[in-house]
């Protein structure tokens, strides 16, 4: 015999993002509009002038603004595009546990930070680099059993770069690579190495978005 079917959807209807919340008169009047050219007419005009006015916010002139459409892994992806040169790369070492890590090591007896960092770049990986400046630090604790104490450790960071193209590590090391800024998030192993990167990158975007033209 048949039956009945009742509906749930009673009432108002609900924006459930992020919601639920009710959706204003004006916009669901709005949402019963037909939808526009987008090749022609009044979106092509809109789309003129916000591109004009895009130079405006990266202050420039001569540089060209885009837009396109995509999530937060598109704006990721577009930033990294905008603070690099093309085919700039990021140093990443395997150590003997197989985890990716950036170099790094002691500072011997007379060197300044500066110097160590480099010599173990060089060390590490055989690479030749110039310090640009610097890229954070990293702070973490250990037990020692020789003293039985905790002692702090301060790990110093900077923001290197080089004309070198290959990597010859040295016998405590598995293997490196120069990557892609995104390979190298995904790869590195410790939360540490990733934040210091994605801070690096923050920078430079700053820097660029404060009227730097590209």
């Amino acid at each position: 015999m048949p039956q009945s079917v009742s509906s749930l959807a009673n009432g108002r209807e609900f924006l459930a993002i992020p919601g639920p919340t009710n959706v204003p008169d004006a916009v669901l009047q709005a949402m019963h509009r037909p939808a526009l050219d987008i090749y022609t007419g009044p979106l092509v005009e809109l789309t003129d002038s916000l591109l004009r006015d895009l130079k405006r916010v990266f202050a420039t002139q001569a540089g060209r603004c885009y837009i396109y459409a995509a999530n937060g892994h598109g704006a990721w992806e577009g930033a990294l595009t905008n603070v690099l040169s093309r085919g700039d790369k990021v140093l990443v070492l395997r150590n003997h546990k197989g985890g990716w890590v950036f170099p790094k090591g002691h500072v011997e007896l007379g060197e300044s930070h500066e110097q160590a960092a480099l010599r173990e770049v060089l060390e590490e990986s055989g690479v030749h680099a110039t310090i640009v400046g610097p890229a954070g630090t990293s702070t973490f604790h250990f037990y020692s059993y020789l003293d039985k104490a905790v002692h702090r450790k301060i790990v110093y960071w900077f923001e290197m770069e080089t004309a070198d193209t290959v990597v010859s590590v040295n016998r405590e090391l598995q293997g490196g690579a120069f990557v892609d800024p995104a390979e190298a998030l995904h790869l590195l192993s410790f939360a540490n190495d990733v934040g210091n990167l994605r801070a690096v990158l923050e920078r430079r975007a700053g820097h660029v978005c404060g009227g730097s033209e590209r």
